[in-house]
C-alpha cells in the first residue's frame, strides 16, 4: 500500500504525518503511536535520526500511558541504539536501564540480556571500565538462564569478546586471554557467523548458524 503513497521517501513521511495528526485529532492513542512508530522507520531509513528519535520518544511515552509493555521494550530498545550512534552514551545508558526494568518485570529474559549488552556498551564509551565490566557478566549470567535461544548464544559469545577487550585495556592480560577463549568456544558450539549483537534484528530476523 505504501508504494503508492510514497514508500521509503519523503512522500511517505507526508503520508504518516498526516496519519499521526489524524489518530491525534480523533483521540486515538493506540493509532497515533503506529504511525509514529512507522515515521520513525521511515524516518531512520532516511538517515534522519534527530526526526526518527523524537518519533519514538513520542511513541514511547504514548506506549507508556497505556501499558502496553512489549510496544515499549521496542521503543526502548530503538532509542538506545539511536542514542548509542550518536555517542550519547548518558541517555544509553539511562534508557537501557529502564529496558532491562521492563523486561524483567515482563520475564523477557533475551531482551533482559540485551539491555545488559547496551548498559555495557554505553558505559564503556562513557569511559567506565568497571561498570561496563558489570554489566557485560550480568549479560552472560542472564544469557545462561536462557535455553534454545540464538540470541541469548549471540549475545554470550560477543559479552566474552568484549569482556576480553576490556580486560586487556585494564593489563589483566590472562583474565582477557581467558575471555576471548571462551567467546570463541562459544561460537564454535553455537555454530554462529555473526560475531557482534548489533548484527541481530531482536524483533524479527536471528542470526545464521553454520550448517
Amino acid at each position: 500500500m505504501m508504494g503508492a503513497m510514497g514508500g521509503d521517501s519523503p512522500q511517505g513521511i507526508v503520508h504518516y504525518e498526516q496519519a499521526v495528526q489524524t489518530s491525534k485529532q480523533g483521540g486515538d492513542l493506540r493509532a497515533q503511536a503506529r504511525s509514529l512508530v512507522e515515521l520513525a522507520r521511515l524516518q531512520s531509513k532516511l538517515r534522519n535520526r534527530p526526526a526518527a528519535t523524537k518519533c519514538w520518544e513520542e511513541a514511547l511515552n504514548i506506549r507508556r500511558l497505556y501499558g502496553d509493555q512489549s510496544a515499549v521494550k521496542t521503543c526502548l530498545t530503538e532509542l538506545c541504539t539511536l542514542h548509542e550512534q550518536i555517542d550519547d552514551f548518558g541517555l544509553t545508558v539511562e534508557l537501557a536501564h529502564e529496558l532491562r526494568e521492563v523486561a524483567a518485570a515482563t520475564r523477557d529474559g533475551e531482551r533482559e540480556a540485551v539491555a545488559w549488552s547496551m548498559i555495557a556498551r554505553g558505559e564503556a564509551g562513557s569511559g567506565n571500565l568497571g561498570q561496563a565490566e558489570e554489566a557485560l557478566v550480568n549479560c552472560i549470567a542472564k544469557c545462561g538462564e536462557i535455553e534454545g535461544s540464538e540470541v541469548a548464544d549471540l549475545l554470550t559469545a560477543d559479552s566474552h569478546d568484549k569482556l576480553g577487550q576490556l580486560l586487556r585495556v585494564q593489563g589483566r592480560h590472562e583474565e582477557a586471554d581467558r575471555e576471548e577463549a571462551e567467546a570463541q568456544r562459544v561460537k564454535r558450539q553455537a555454530g554462529l557467523n555473526v560475531v557482534s549483537e548489533k548484527e541481530v534484528k531482536i524483533n524479527g530476523e536471528r542470526p545464521h548458524r553454520s550448517a
